[in-house]
């Protein structure tokens, strides 16, 4: 996960106010046997989302 300044787009899309950062996750889904099934890029308003994972032990 990053945080950067938004592009002109997703500023737009986003309708941010203001100059805030964005957050950029990018989250790969794996299966049993490490072959990769999902794979998912996200870019979040930085101030409306705080973040919080979980992972199962091995």
């Amino acid at each position: 996960m990053s945080a950067r300044v938004p592009t002109q787009e997703q500023f737009r899309a986003l309708r941010l106010p203001g100059s805030l950062p964005v957050l950029c996750t990018l989250r790969v889904v794996y299966t049993d046997d490490e072959r990769p099934v999902e794979v998912t890029s996200m870019v979040k308003a930085g101030h409306l989302y705080e973040l919080q994972y979980e992972f199962a032990p091995d």
